[in-house]
This record gives structure tokens, sequence and C-alpha cells, in this order.
């Protein structure tokens, strides 16, 4: 997937929230010159995040993802 559409895959996520939180632990492979992700491991992204919140009591991964911009 490119870069807009792992965003949108991952439920809207900017571009800047993508690079900070995502692709500092998935290392795209690069094709013709192209960054893409895999969807599996997007979805192992998403798992590890989930797991993570489990073990915690805060909000929502995505709105803490938001505002580690801040």
């Amino acid at each position: 997937m490119t870069v807009e559409i792992a965003c949108a895959y991952l439920g809207g996520l900017s571009r800047e929230v993508f690079f900070a939180a995502v692709a500092v632990a998935i290392h795209p492979v690069i094709v013709r010159g192209v960054a893409l992700y895999d969807r599996k491991d997007l979805d192992a992204w998403v798992d590890a995040r989930g797991e993570a919140k489990a073990q915690r009591s805060d909000s929502d991964w995505l709105r803490e993802l938001e505002n580690a911009d801040d």
C-alpha cells in the first residue's frame, strides 16, 4: 500500500501521524522508488497497539496518536 492508502486503511490517519507513529515501526518495500507498506505489517502494528491498550486504561489509541503531534 502507498502511504495514502495505508493512512486510509488505518482509519484516516494523517501523513504526519503515520510517519511519526507507524513508519518508525514498519519498514516499507521500495518498488520503483515508491514506498509500499504490507497490509500484514500494518495489521500487526494495530494488533500490538490493541494489546498495549488492553493493558492500560487510557482513551482511544487513534486519539492518542493524533494528540502526539502537540
